[in-house]
């Protein structure tokens, strides 16, 4: 995560690393006694390689997205095969290790009555207290371009949500 990020991840009981220290995978390593069963990847095409290594036996990776490939300026044509090229590959090691991935419109379209279970106990969770969710900013529909270019621009702390 961004260093910005760092304080939040904290206080919601994780260990936050930088992601572009160069030595966070071995840092990741040291602190988990030999690695961590699954790690839970946003950066989809440039950070799953990492993710993937900071394994242990068994482990899986499962890559969130690919909201980093708007604001990264690589073509999505050229990217997807590859992402998927490499989730064959490396799911065929005989290494205990996987990559999936997840995707809440994906599983809207082809697991529907799957994805209406897990929006339903995340509509429990959230009404009994149990969740909260990081909103960043709420903002009306004329502001909807300034929200779309804020996403691209990245470096949102939340979500926005958009209110009529």
């Amino acid at each position: 995560a961004r260093p910005d990020h760092h304080d939040r991840i904290r206080a919601l009981g994780g260990e936050p690393y930088d992601y572009r220290d160069p030595g966070w995978v071995d840092q990741v390593w040291r602190d988990s006694d030999g690695g961590v069963h699954a790690a839970f990847d946003g950066f989809a095409e440039d950070g799953f390689a990492k993710s993937y290594g900071v394994l242990r036996k068994p482990g899986k990776v499962i890559a969130l997205g690919m909201g980093s490939l708007l604001t990264q300026g690589k073509g999505i044509v050229w990217t997807i095969p590859w992402m998927i090229r490499s989730f064959l590959w490396w799911n065929l090691l005989p290494n205990g290790k996987s990559l999936g991935f997840y995707s809440i419109q994906g599983d809207y379209k082809r697991y529907p009555e799957r994805f209406k279970a897990d929006l339903g106990e995340l509509m429990r969770l959230l009404e009994a207290g149990e969740i909260e969710p990081n909103v960043a900013e709420r903002i009306g529909f004329e502001d909807i371009d300034d929200a779309h270019q804020r996403l691209r621009d990245g470096g949102l702390d939340g979500k926005i949500v958009l209110v009529p």
